[in-house]
């Protein structure tokens, strides 16, 4: 068993180092992705334009997890996807939606490269390094109220 999670690991890691799987809908956004390619991609489906280097959907990914997807684009060139924010509309409990996140992303990517003490707001940090270029960070910070951030961010 430990073997099978072990190529699971290594399978999901090499694939995000060319871009992310979302389950529902089910499509695989590329890194090199441009925000008009994004919009091309989702044309049949509810993207939601914030600004010009930042959209959001609603899917599922990550082994059956719901949730809110922010796609971040540099603004300057090159124009491209840099950064995959995870988020809910609200939280409830965030000591449920820390778990839960956390779960799934341990599930898809394995136990993190780093693990922070509890931080002030009675919450660990956790950090993977996925090769040179991808890292994931999951954290609660209080700004105006506590805030989960939860990210993949690929270097450019």
């Amino acid at each position: 068993m430990k073997i099978l999670k072990a190529i699971k690991y290594i399978k999901n890691k090499s694939t995000l180092k060319d871009g992310f799987q979302l389950e529902e809908p089910n499509l695989f956004v590329q890194w090199e992705l441009v925000p008009e390619e994004l919009v091309q991609l989702f044309k049949s489906m509810p993207l939601k334009k914030v600004t010009n280097e930042y959209f959001t959907i609603e899917c599922i990914s990550l082994g059956g997890l719901p949730h809110k997807l922010g796609f971040h684009f540099y603004s300057q060139s090159p124009n491209r996807l840099y950064m995959l924010e995870f988020f809910r509309e609200s939280y409830p409990d965030y000591i449920e939606s820390f778990r839960e996140f956390q779960e799934h992303f341990e599930n898809t990517f394995g136990k993190p490269t780093k693990q922070y003490p509890i931080n002030s707001e009675g919450f660990p940090s956790f950090e993977w390094r996925i090769g040179k270029s991808i890292q994931i960070r999951h954290y609660i910070m209080d700004r105006f109220g506590l805030e989960e951030r939860l990210f993949i961010q690929r270097a450019i």
